[in-house]
């Protein structure tokens, strides 16, 4: 019971009121899931004075690469790799 309610929160993004930033969060959760990086993000910030926008990470590399088509900008990716990883942190 206690994996299911874990795996239920850790897909609900229900607290997120704009469905726009919504579906760029929950597209960039998959991603995670997909290449494994849950602990990642997790366990890891940008270097100081960077941030994700401009992190030379191969993690990074490899979520911008997966989030090709949702057309980011620097900033819309830097916000929602914020937003996924509180959310990760916090459930």
């Amino acid at each position: 019971m206690y994996n299911y309610i874990k795996s239920y929160l850790m897909e609900n993004f229900d607290y997120i009121t704009d469905n726009h930033t919504k579906e760029l969060v929950k597209n960039a959760f998959k991603a995670v899931q997909k290449l494994d990086l849950i602990e990642f993000f997790r366990l890891n910030n940008p270097p100081k004075n960077h941030g994700f926008m401009c992190w030379n990470c191969p993690e990074i590399d490899k979520l911008v690469n997966e989030l090709e088509n949702d057309n980011h900008s620097g900033s819309s990716f830097a916000i929602t790799c914020r937003i996924l990883q509180q959310h990760i942190r916090n459930h």
